[in-house]
């Protein structure tokens, strides 16, 4: 008689005998099943011995297996070459991973979880060839700046295209729960992109988000908590240092005066405070430790005609100083239902709730220039706006004084996408796409009068409100059959987009309470009040065809038509065409018998995408307000007035990109050694470049389609498997290469022989990158022996030594040269896992190599670090008449009128290079024995660094180890109003460096976390 109602507990093993995790083990016929955990081992209920458990993974062949009257099951699988890594997903479905010919990097759940991160964007840093992902800023909630093979616009958007579960995506990736993610591929040549059109030329990133799957129901937690503290402090100048300078910059001025007379250059409080020994250290007051936390729950489950899935998550992080905080609250479902045997419908939901806590503050300029020797407060205790009495140096703690400010960004965001797919015959499928993204924000800030952000004026507040509508419908049609040796495939689409975006603002000043915030700006004076709209439609048609011959060679043609609302009549069409072949050269019969080649394939594509890169409107032309700001008197009657404020420009068209690509993928020894090749060249033409119009027109600058980039460069991705022993230890490295140059071609401007020139007002130059920095070069300090010398260029011993470049004796504007660009001459990134039983480590490292960046801490305008020691400042190796110093000029006071030193600027160009350790993470898997009597199936423990080592090759660097380098290497340029100036992408310049408000906090010290995590399965 049958046995009934017991447990079977088991093994599943690899060839290699070494267990896999994730495998699936369910009872046949039913949905009964589970999973097996990191060691291999599953247990599970029976019914009787009649029972047979079938058994699957990906990339292993499939068995069924009699249970019989045994309690324990060994079971190997064997590996199925054939579908190991069998589909690539692509735009708009899948492909043979066989038959790909464009450009594609994967990264898969495993490396999505090796490093807990607030977003996607974070999460790709370091993991893809070509893809560049730098850090703008410490501040919670900040996304960073994503570049696919480089800049190729000089005013239009480099952002690369997301798509989600095949539906674009725009805003926030904050919007989006790295763990509802599954894998992310990044399309990179011009046949995988062209089939997005105009906006696949800055790349394309699809993202796929957690589906139910068929099995029982399977609840999972993941969660970790843990705490941040800076890196390193900023080497500010204590209160001795800070009146060293002050002294150095006074005798400068006054050479005669006696340091032993009363000190002058300081107040009667700073006298006092130094006399006694008392100093203030503002980043001992300020900067905290944080915390970071996440915590997912999920259920998923299904049979073979429904399949679900659902999650809630929370993320919270706060950041190093008061108040900033990020928080996200996230709510996922899925269905997909089977109706009959042609009918296929699902719907996905993806919803957020963002709470940002000071996401526009500074105080890092207050922090950093604050008179260490003033007092903070009065004599009543209350905290002193300007201790020192300069309005150069205020207090930032007047900003945590009892509502003294309120910073607030609030979202919400649904992103809900619902499909239908019908088989129409055999191989043929209809599918609509529906796609509905609404998202709200709510802004509001307030700061009190005794605030830097007013200065002891009047208190101002603000709210601010934006709603956008993003619909999309596509319908899909595909054929895809295979006849012998030939494998045939078509997509077509129709698709259609609207977008609208509504913004109103209003602000108040001088408001009656303090703890009202911005609550009741009725209660103040109004000040301002803004609305706006905007919408766009995009409609677009588009072809591929797929074909493959014996799965070796491979051939993809597509084309694609755009229609944007946003261009001027007779230039909304265009075509976007695109070619690529492959070559399966290891399925050729020569190589059938050899053992070592897993894989060996040559692809080389052609095509060309386009940018949408145009703000709406541009073509019409538009009104501004006039003199007085609109406002005119008629005798007693008010009436506001009008005038044009910009051009029409009824030719302005699309930028395009052309893509030349060609890409070796390799596989040896079973695949324990894969990896891929990519050369590349693109070419941008008709560039929307902004020319400027003499101010005597009435208008700034007229945008025109000309001029050229060029991108080129060479990809590397390699994964290997080091060690792999019976015992159970793997060793495993993946490691990518990126090397990328950016050139301009042309400009739109030629010299009376038809040369092609640079527009160095704009700082654009020809055969140069897309930025670089163009500024006097700095060769040194004048030393005493050189006072001559120094004489004679208007300067003295102790100040800033340049490079006189056409050697005419005089230093002016003709002497600027290219002193450095942000592009790095390469890029790298590597992860190594290290597996032996239930234990795992991970770390993950990346490196950037060559790029100029620009150290806000130093001399400049918009820089914190002055000449005249009317401030503080990092500590500095200056130059004295005793200290010969060639790196920093002399603190001199007799330039306080302009607080920098000449040609200060040139102090900041610092070399970018760097290596970063992101993470290091050591877990452990508890055996299913021990899971089992804590009622899991699975349950993995994790202790990780964040951020454990910055490395730089800069000594300052390597000093202050407050700046994050990677932060700086894409979030400083060179500003074209200010020949030889220095402005920030990232933000206002006036918030970021020196200014009092706003800001995305771009400097704050860079921060390492020490996190612990846990991963359970039920």
């Amino acid at each position: 008689m049958a046995q009934t109602g017991r447990t079977v507990t088991g093994r599943v093993t690899g060839s290699n005998g070494e267990g896999i995790p994730g495998v699936t083990v369910v009872v046949k016929g039913t949905s009964q099943g589970t999973g097996t955990d990191a060691s291999g081992n599953f247990s599970l209920a029976v019914p009787n011995d009649n029972t047979v458990l079938v058994i699957s993974s990906i990339g292993f062949v499939k068995q069924e297996v009699p249970v019989g009257s045994r309690t324990t099951l060994d079971v190997k699988l064997a590996t199925e070459t054939t579908a190991l890594n069998e589909v690539q997903v692509v735009g708009y479905g899948v492909q043979k991973k066989s038959q790909v010919t464009g450009a594609i990097s994967s990264v898969t759940e495993e490396q999505l979880r090796d490093v807990p991160v607030a977003n996607v964007g974070q999460a790709l840093q370091g993991r893809a060839a070509g893809v560049t992902i730098s850090s703008t800023s410490t501040t919670p909630g900040q996304s960073p700046v994503i570049r696919i093979r480089g800049n190729r616009s000089i005013s239009g958007s480099n952002d690369p295209l997301l798509v989600v579960d095949g539906i674009p995506f725009d805003g926030n990736l904050n919007d989006l729960n790295p763990d509802d993610i599954t894998s992310l591929e990044v399309l990179k040549d011009a046949s995988s992109t062209a089939i997005y059109g105009a906006r696949g030329a800055n790349g394309v990133i699809l993202i796929a988000t957690r589906r139910g799957k068929s099995g029982a129901p399977r609840a999972t937690y993941s969660g970790y908590y843990g705490t941040k503290k800076a890196y390193g402090l900023y080497d500010l100048q204590n209160g001795q240092e800070y009146y060293n300078y002050r002294l150095e910059a006074y005798r400068t001025q006054n050479p005669n005066y006696d340091p032993n007379t009363a000190s002058t250059f300081l107040t009667t409080d700073e006298r006092a405070n130094y006399a006694a020994g008392r100093t203030t250290d503002y980043q001992d007051l300020l900067f905290q430790n944080g915390h970071i936390q996440n915590h997912v729950i999920g259920v998923s489950g299904g049979n073979d005609q429904t399949q679900y899935s659902t999650s809630l998550g929370y993320y919270d992080e706060t950041g190093i100083i008061p108040v900033q905080r990020y928080q996200r609250y996230s709510l996922r479902g899925t269905l997909d239902q089977q109706i009959g045997k042609r009918v296929k419908i699902g719907v996905n939901t993806l919803n957020t709730y963002n709470v940002s806590d000071d996401p526009n503050v500074n105080i890092l300029n207050q922090i950093l220039t604050t008179s260490p020797l003033a007092s903070t407060t009065d004599a009543n205790g209350n905290q002193i706006l300007y201790p020192n009495g300069d309005t150069a140096g205020s207090n930032p703690l007047t900003l945590y004084t009892t509502d003294a400010h309120k910073d607030q960004n609030r979202r919400i965001r649904t992103f809900n996408s619902l499909y239908g797919q019908v088989n129409i015959l055999k191989g043929l499928d209809y599918r609509l796409n529906l796609g509905l993204d609404v998202r709200s924000e709510n802004n509001g800030t307030f700061y009190a009068a005794n605030t830097p952000q007013n200065g002891g004026g009047q208190s101002t507040a603000s709210r601010s409100s934006n709603l956008a509508f993003n619909l999309l419908t596509e319908n899909i049609l595909t054929y895809n059959r295979s006849f012998g040796k030939h494998d045939v495939n078509f997509t077509g689409l129709y698709s259609w987009q609207g977008y609208r975006f509504d913004n109103s603002s209003v602000g108040a000043r001088n408001l009656l309470a303090n703890y009202q915030l911005y609550n009741n700006l009725g209660a103040g004076t109004p000040n301002s009040a803004s609305s706006s709209q905007q919408r766009w439609d995009i409609i677009s048609y588009m072809a591929r065809a797929n074909y493959a011959y014996d799965n070796r060679y491979s051939a993809t043609l597509t084309v694609r038509v755009d229609g944007s609302s946003r261009l001027a009549p007779g230039n909304k069409y265009k075509a976007f065409p695109s070619a690529a072949v492959a070559w399966n050269i290891a399925n050729e019969s020569f190589l059938q018998d050899q053992a070592w080649l897993s894989n060996l394939k040559f692809r080389a594509s052609l095509g060309r995408v386009g940018s949408t890169a145009v703000n709406p409107y541009q073509t019409l032309g538009a009104l501004g307000s006039g003199i007085g700001n609109g406002y005119y008197n008629y005798g007693p009657t008010g009436a506001v007035g009008v005038v044009p404020n910009s051009i029409p420009n009824p030719n302005l068209g699309w930028e395009y990109t052309t893509t030349t690509n060609f890409g070796l993928d390799f596989g040896f020894f079973e695949n324990r050694v894969t990896g891929s090749v990519e050369v590349y060249q693109q070419r941008t033409s008709d560039l929307l470049l902004p020319d400027a119009l003499p101010t005597a027109s009435g208008y700034g600058s007229f945008v025109r389609n000309v001029g050229q980039t060029q991108n080129r460069g060479i990809e590397l991705s390699l994964s290997t498997v080091n060690v792999r022993t019976a015992s159970g230890f793997e060793w495993s490295t993946d490691w990518n290469f990126t090397v990328n140059r950016e050139k301009v071609l042309d400009l739109g401007l030629s010299d009376a022989n038809g040369n092609k020139i640079s527009d160095i007002g704009n700082q654009r130059f020809v055969g140069q990158p897309l930025y670089v920095f163009f500024d006097y070069k700095k060769l040194g300090i004048w030393q005493t022996s050189e006072a001559d010398e120094a004489r004679k260029y208007g300067s003295k011993p102790g100040q800033i030594k340049v490079q006189d470049t056409d050697n005419n004796g005089v230093i002016n504007s003709n002497d600027r040269v290219i002193v450095g660009n942000r592009q790095p001459k390469f890029e790298a990134g590597l992860t190594n896992r290290f597996r032996f039983k239930g234990f795992d480590l991970t770390f993950v490292a990346l490196t950037r190599v060559g790029a100029t960046v620009v150290d806000p801490t130093l001399f400049g305008p918009n820089y914190f670090t002055t000449n005249t020691g009317r401030r503080n400042q990092v500590n500095l190796n200056y130059w004295t008449a005793t200290n010969p110093s060639n790196e920093y000029p002399q603190p001199d006071q007799s330039s306080r009128a302009t607080e920098w030193p000449t040609y200060g600027q040139t102090l900041a160009y610092r070399n970018g290079t760097f290596i970063k350790v992101r993470s290091i993470d050591l877990g452990y898997a508890l055996p299913a024995t021990w899971a089992k009597r804590a009622f899991l199936s699975t349950a993995r423990v994790y202790v990780q660094v964040q951020n454990p080592l910055l490395w730089s090759k800069d000594q300052f660097f390597r000093d202050n180890k407050a700046i994050d380098v990677d932060a700086l290497s894409y979030s400083t340029r060179l500003d074209a109003g200010q020949p030889g100036g220095i402005a920030f992408t990232g933000g206002n310049p006036n918030n970021t460096t020196g200014g009092t408000s706003g800001g995305n906090g771009v400097n704050y010290p860079f921060t390492r976390a020490f996190i612990v995590g846990l991963n359970l399965g039920f």
